[in-house]
C-alpha cells in the first residue's frame, strides 16, 4: 500500500512565508492607528483653542465698542453741563488750572498750572442728586465681560485750551463779542472705559490698566459768558 506523501509546513513554504509577512505587519498597523488618533486629537484641541480665542476676541471687541460709546456719552454729558447755566462757574475752574490733565502732559513743564478741569461721571452724578426728580445715575453698564464678571463703565472729560470763539456765533456779532456777553471755546478730551467690575478696590487699578480705553476730542463753544 502506497501512502500519499505529506508536505510538512516549513519555513520555506509559501504559506509560512505569507503568515510571517502578515505577522510583521501588525506593528505597522498599530503605529498607523495611533498616529491617526494623535493627529485627530491635535486637530480637535486646536479647533477648541481657536474657538475660545474667537470668543474672547469678540468679547474684547464688544468692550472696546462700548468704551467708545461711553467716551462719546461723557463728552455729550459735559456739553449738557455747560448748557445748564453752570458755564461761568466751569470756566473759572478751567482758568484756575488747579488740576493736572493728560491732555497737557506734552506741554513743556508737564502741563502744571495750565488751564484745565477734569469732569468725571461721579461729579455729574453727585450734582444730579441735588436736583429734584433727577436720575441717580447717568447709565448702568449691563452684560458680562470675557471673565464672566459684571461690567463697570466710567468716563473722564478734560476741559482745556480756553480761548475766544473762532467763528461767528448765531445771535452775536462776527467776533463773538457783545456789549455784555461773550462766547469762548474749550477743547473737550473725553476718555471712556468699560471694564470688568473688580472684586476689591485693590484690584481696580490693575483691571483698569488691562481694559480697552477709547478717547475723543471736540472743540465746544461756551456761552454766553459775562464780561
Amino acid at each position: 500500500m502506497v501512502m500519499p506523501r505529506r508536505r510538512l509546513v516549513g519555513s520555506s513554504t509559501p504559506r509560512f512565508t505569507e503568515w510571517r509577512k502578515r505577522r510583521n505587519e501588525r506593528g505597522a498597523a498599530i503605529f498607523v492607528v495611533i498616529s491617526v488618533i494623535t493627529v485627530l486629537t491635535a486637530v480637535g484641541m486646536f479647533a477648541a483653542h481657536t474657538a475660545g480665542l474667537n470668543q474672547r476676541m469678540s468679547g474684547y471687541a464688544r468692550q472696546a465698542a462700548q468704551s467708545e460709546f461711553v467716551a462719546d456719552y461723557g463728552t455729550m454729558a459735559a456739553v449738557n453741563e455747560m448748557s445748564s447755566g453752570a458755564a461761568p462757574a466751569y470756566m473759572q475752574l478751567v482758568v484756575a488750572g488747579s488740576e493736572k490733565c493728560r491732555a497737557n502732559q506734552f506741554v513743556p513743564g508737564g502741563g502744571v498750572g495750565l488751564p484745565c478741569y477734569r469732569l468725571t461721571k461721579a461729579d455729574i452724578e453727585t450734582r444730579m442728586k441735588d436736583e429734584v426728580g433727577a436720575a441717580t445715575t447717568l447709565f448702568t453698564a449691563t452684560g458680562l465681560s470675557a471673565s464672566d464678571n459684571p461690567l463697570t463703565a466710567d468716563f473722564v472729560v478734560e476741559m482745556t485750551d480756553p480761548g475766544p470763539a473762532g467763528r461767528p456765533v448765531a445771535g452775536m456779532d462776527q467776533s463773538g463779542l457783545g456789549p455784555r456777553f461773550r462766547y469762548m471755546q474749550l477743547t473737550f478730551s473725553g476718555t471712556g472705559q468699560v471694564r470688568p467690575t473688580p472684586a476689591s478696590d485693590a484690584e481696580n487699578d490693575a483691571v483698569a490698566k488691562m481694559s480697552a480705553v477709547r478717547a475723543n476730542r471736540a472743540v465746544v463753544q461756551v456761552g454766553p459768558l459775562p464780561h
